[in-house]
Formats: structure tokens, C-alpha cells, sequence
């Protein structure tokens, strides 16, 4: 727990390695997540700064105006942002993952996960999302069941036991699929039954969601 600050909170990035009583592990966490950004928006930057005064490095720090000041490490991208945010908090102001990537998942016609229902039974789709939950049961015959959540929901996935074991290292342990099959539609629940399989990026999506497997 981080220890309670008396007085005021610190107007300062000095001021929380001063008077916060916080360790590296606490401020780095505090930088990464966002909680400085108002003291110093290049997050790289503020935990470097953090620790620079930590260690005893000599002088205050300098007043900080915006973005312009020049930061001895680039400041994170914007996908990279998000996944401090999820990696710390496990959630992002930001939005979801998905849409740092829905421009090139749209240039490959992959439809959002409410798109679905907007399409026809029997249609061919593609849709990609972070895998949440990979489920087989024991008495499913083999059939393996993937939800994937993209920025408009959750799409569910339905596999074969001879595609999975066709892809198995590929959907058990991808965070992020893209999926193209054959969408059905039974009792107003939407499944697409997986056809093909791919990874865009091995380790896109590994820090946003950790997936509840195989329960």
C-alpha cells in the first residue's frame, strides 16, 4: 500500500521521492500508469527523473510547460501508452488495444466483433480481437471455444477438434487471433466457426489481457 502523504500531495516530482515515501518498484508503477503525467507528460522521462533524485542527484528539478521540454528518453507511442495502462491498472482511459490496430484490420476487410451482426448466416467473416478465455470441455467432443474482445465487444469462437489440433501452438498461445470462418447463428447467438488462423504480431496484445484458459 502507498503510504499516506501528510499535509498536501506534491506539487513536484521531487517532492513524491521526498516526501512520498515510496519505492522504485511504487514510483515506477505511479509513472507508468499516468499518475505524473500532469508534473511531467513523457512518462520514460518522469520515472528516469524519479529516480535521479531518489539517488541523490544534485539540483531541483526544473519547471515543467507542456510537451516541450526535451526528454533524455522518448516518450512512449501511443500503443505503448495503452499498454502501461493495462499492464498497471489493467485498463486504459486511452480505450481499448484493439483500436491502435483497426486501420490495418479494416485494410484486411476484418469486422468488428458488433459488426457481426450486421452480417448474414452462413456469411464468411474475419474478426480479430485479445483472447479472453479459451475453453475446451470435456464434454465438448474436442471442440474448443475462444472469446475474443475487440473495442465494440465480444466475439465467440468455435473450433474443430482437427483445427485446433491443426493450430494448436497458434490459438493457445497468440493473445491476439484474427479469425476468418463461417459465421452461424443459433437462437440469436452469434459464433463464427474458425476456418484460419493468424497472429498479426506474436507478442501484440501479450500485456493488455490475461486470458482465463481451458476452465
Amino acid at each position: 500500500m502507498i503510504p499516506l502523504l501528510s499535509g498536501r500531495r506534491p506539487d513536484s516530482l521531487e517532492g513524491w521521492v521526498r516526501a512520498g515515501g515510496l519505492n522504485a518498484a511504487q514510483l515506477r508503477s505511479l509513472a507508468e500508469a499516468g499518475a505524473f503525467d500532469s508534473l511531467w507528460p513523457n512518462r520514460r522521462s518522469a520515472f528516469w527523473e524519479l529516480l535521479k533524485h531518489a539517488r541523490g542527484a544534485a539540483g531541483p528539478l526544473a519547471p515543467v510547460t507542456g510537451d516541450r521540454r526535451p526528454a533524455p528518453v522518448p516518450p512512449f507511442t501511443p500503443i505503448e501508452l495503452t499498454e502501461a495502462d493495462y499492464r498497471v491498472t489493467g485498463l486504459s482511459p486511452a480505450g481499448h488495444p484493439m483500436r491502435h490496430l483497426r486501420e490495418a484490420m479494416h485494410r484486411r476487410g476484418v469486422t468488428t466483433a458488433a459488426g457481426l451482426a450486421r452480417r448474414k448466416d452462413g456469411d464468411w467473416v474475419s474478426v480479430a480481437g485479445i483472447v479472453i478465455c479459451r475453453q475446451r470441455p470435456g464434454t465438448a467432443k474436442g471442440f474448443c471455444f475462444v472469446t475474443l474482445e475487440d473495442e465494440t465487444g465480444l466475439a465467440n469462437i468455435v473450433i474443430t477438434p482437427q483445427l485446433f489440433e491443426a493450430n494448436k501452438k497458434l490459438v493457445v498461445r497468440s493473445p491476439l487471433l484474427v479469425v476468418r470462418g463461417i459465421l452461424q447463428e443459433e437462437q440469436g447467438v452469434l459464433n463464427v466457426r474458425g476456418k484460419k488462423f493468424a497472429a498479426p504480431d506474436p507478442k501484440a496484445g501479450a500485456a493488455f489481457v490475461e486470458s482465463h484458459d481451458f476452465h
